[in-house]
This record gives structure tokens, C-alpha cells and sequence, in this order.
């Protein structure tokens, strides 16, 4: 019986006679292609692949199955209570931003992503500071169709890219997602692909697959929340601070996974107004504090009543000492400042009580974009590395233009117990 797919779906490539195109010809195409439409990360990783086929003389793979279709029809959904949510985040970001003037520069934006804000969230700010309800909702209802993604996905027109995707360039980018999806089920050959499907937040598009819409990173995240969840069995009411939340895809996966997590997100102020949303319209029932100027610290008795806690990157200084069981940074470390590494490093030695795991750099990336590799970072501590393995994600691995190392660390104390 075949799956029934309830939305409508089109097929990865609509031309005629790409399959029989030999590996060097769809070298050409494909990385022509995609020099426009795909992300740096993607399109690298693209080429190295395309590279490796041209050497084994092989043919390019068209058996992209399970993957059905890409899906980018319109699932605008507005939350139930959309007013009240889209208002109490323009008043916490106003406060942030109005703050963040003021701030250490360590905690600014780098260059890259300064001029991914200045450029794609221009028209926002206006909206937000008078506090225009219809424009502000209307980002959020579909921000990942619109400039809110940008930066998170790479690029700045995330969204069209992938819409007009076609020919070579299409196959090509759906068989990294075919590739991704062997990772995972490699890693949970037992878990139903339905347990992946995006919730309808922010306008989501991506593949089709046994009938489940998925983007791109999920398979990462979900994976990503079922491992901290085994490190963490032994942790009755675990608390996880995520260093670089984006958009809140990883911390959905661990809120639904985890049982009694309190999460703790930090990041950008716009990338906390997007986490913010996103995890407030997937959980609006559970208890969800947000950053407002009257805010000093961040202790125990603080966080105590709550079940999410999103604040924006300066405020990490303000939280207690030894309160996380769990800190989390996945690819975003590397993109910064050696001094702001350094401060972030400072932090997570002083905020953990028993793990810290990051997935960054391990070499020098392929773009020529900015990337410090994580045998650069500075030494910790009160942690103690006890596993370092390659990204398990075709996308970062070695042969890839965003080379990963998993990182994972223990608290001295933890090994004295």
C-alpha cells in the first residue's frame, strides 16, 4: 500500500535524460549549476563528490529512493495565539538589541554574520521597533521562505535556491540528502522516518520521504537528541545550555526527547527572536522565559520555574556557575574570533558540571570562508576530552568543504565519582 502523501510534491529533477549523463559531464553541469543556487557548504561538498566520482569513472547514481519528491508549496499556519506570543518578542528583542549596544564586543556579531543581519533583516527592524503586529508575523509565520533563514542554511535566498532547483544541480543536492538519510538510519536503524516530520512553524519545505516532510539538517538534529539523551540517562532532571540555538531545530529535537530537560538557548538577538517563536508556538505548554531589561542574572532560583530559557549571547557571563549537565555547540565556534572562542571557552569551563559536545572544524575550510579548526581552541579546564571522531554527516566530513571533528568532554569531577 503506498504512503499517502498529504500535500503536493514534485519530482527532484523534471528533465528528460539526465540519467545517463556520465559522471564527468555532471561534473560540469552540476558545479556550474550550483556555483549560483546551492549553499558554499553544499556546493563544496558537491564538488569534492562529483571529483571522487570522476576518478573511480563511475556513472552518477538517479536511485535517489526513499526520497520522493521536493516539496515547496505554501503550509502557512498561524499559531492559535499569535498576537500574544509575536508581541512579547518584539518587546524582548527590542530590550536585547537596545542592550546589545552596550555590550563587550566579543559578543557581537563577526563580520560574516554582521552582514547577513544588515543585509537580509534591514526591512525587520523598523517593524519590529513600532511594533507593527502584521508585518513582525507575517516574517515569522514563514521565516523559512523568507530572510529570516538566511544565515542558518547558508546563502541569502534560502529558500528560492532550492524551489528552482533542477537538472544535475537538483540530482545532485538530493542525493547529499539521501546520503545524509543512510547516516542516520545507520545510526537508528529502528526509528520510523514519521517521528522527523517538521512541524508546520515558519513555512517549512524540503524533501518528501514515506510521506513525511523533512529538511535538510533533521537528520542531524534528531540524531543529535537521541545521543545526548543516552549521555544523559542517568540524569533525572538534566539541564542543556545550547551555545548557537538558530533557529531552535536542534533544541525541538531535545525538548521531545529528552524527559524533564530544562534547555537554556543563547545566541544572536535575531536568532533568539526566531528560536523563541518556533519553540513557543511547538510547546505552548510549557513555560517559556524570554530576555527583558530588569534581567541581571541567570541563577538556579531564576531558571527553577521554568521549562525553556532563551536569551541572547551576552548574558551568558550572568549565569551560574556549574549549571549545566550538557553544553552543546554545533558549527558556529569556528566561525568565530579566536578572542571570542576564548571567552566562549572561558564560560562553558565554568558553567558545566559533566559534559560539554561540539561538532566544528578539524581542518581548514574549502570555500576560503572564514573557519578556525578546533585544534586551535583553547585547552579547558575542568574538562577532560575523552572522544574526538569524524562528522558521521556526509555534508562535514573530510572529502567535504566543511570538514567536522565530534567533540566530546567530561567534568573532572564526574571522573572522581
Amino acid at each position: 500500500m503506498s504512503t499517502r502523501i498529504p500535500y503536493t510534491f514534485r519530482p527532484v529533477s523534471t528533465k528528460p535524460g539526465v540519467k545517463h549523463l556520465s559522471a564527468k559531464e555532471l561534473l560540469f553541469l552540476a558545479i556550474r549549476a550550483s556555483r549560483k543556487i546551492l549553499p558554499n557548504r553544499l556546493t563544496s561538498a558537491l564538488s569534492e563528490r562529483l571529483r571522487q566520482l570522476r576518478r573511480e569513472k563511475g556513472e552518477f547514481s538517479t536511485d535517489l529512493s526513499p526520497i520522493e519528491g521536493m516539496m515547496v508549496e505554501s503550509v502557512e499556519k498561524a499559531p492559535a495565539n499569535e498576537s500574544a506570543i509575536v508581541s512579547i518578542l518584539m518587546a524582548s528583542f527590542s530590550a536585547a538589541k537596545q542592550r546589545q549596544s552596550e555590550i563587550s564586543r566579543l559578543y557581537l556579531p563577526g563580520a560574516e554574520w554582521k552582514k547577513i543581519l544588515e543585509s537580509q533583516w534591514s526591512r525587520y527592524y523598523p517593524a519590529i521597533n513600532r511594533q507593527d503586529l502584521d508585518v513582525v508575523a507575517a516574517f515569522l509565520r514563514n521565516f523559512f521562505r523568507n530572510e529570516g533563514v538566511s544565515g542558518f542554511w547558508d546563502g541569502d535566498r534560502t529558500f528560492d535556491s532550492f524551489a528552482t532547483l533542477d537538472g544535475p544541480a537538483s540530482l545532485a543536492r538530493a542525493s547529499m540528502m539521501r546520503r545524509q538519510f543512510e547516516a542516520w538510519r545507520t545510526a537508528l536503524p529502528n526509528v520510523p522516518v514519521a517521528e522527523l516530520d517538521a512541524p508546520r512553524i515558519g513555512n517549512p519545505w524540503g524533501y518528501i520521504l514515506e510521506g513525511t516532510l523533512l529538511y535538510e539538517a533533521i537528520f542531524e538534529y534528531h540524531y543529535q537528541a537521541n545521543y545526548f539523551a543516552t549521555l544523559l540517562s542517568g540524569v533525572s532532571k538534566p539541564v542543556i545550555i545550547e551555545i548557537g540555538g538558530g533557529f531552535g531545530g536542534l533544541g525541538y529535537q531535545i525538548i521531545k526527547h529528552i524527559p524533564h530537560v530544562k534547555y537554556i538557548g543563547f545566541d544572536l538577538p535575531e536568532n533568539v527572536f526566531l528560536q523563541s517563536y518556533y519553540l513557543s508556538c511547538a510547546f505552548p505548554e510549557l513555560k517559556i522565559l524570554t530576555y527583558d531589561k530588569s534581567m541581571a542574572e541567570l541563577t538556579d532560583d531564576t531558571i527553577a520555574p521554568y521549562d525553556i530559557i532563551l536569551l541572547p549571547n551576552f548574558m551568558l557571563p550572568k549565569v551560574a556557575s556549574a549549571i549545566a549537565d550538557l553544553i552543546v555547540n554545533v558549527r558556529s565556534l569556528s566561525e568565530m574570533l579566536v578572542e571570542t572562542i576564548n571567552e566562549y571557552f572561558r564560560q562553558i569551563d565554568r558553567l558545566s558540571r559533566l559534559f560539554f559536545f561540539h561538532e566544528n572544524l578539524f581542518k581548514d575550510r574549502h570555500d576560503g570562508l572564514h573557519g578556525i579548526p578546533s585544534a586551535e581552541f583553547p585547552a579547558l579546564s575542568n574538562l577532560i576530552q575523552v572522544a574526538e571522531s569524524e562528522s558521521r554527516w556526509p555534508t562535514c566530513q573530510k572529502d567535504s568543504g566543511y570538514p567536522c571533528h565530534e567533540n566530546l568532554y567530561i567534568h573532572r569531577s564526574a571522573l572522581m565519582r
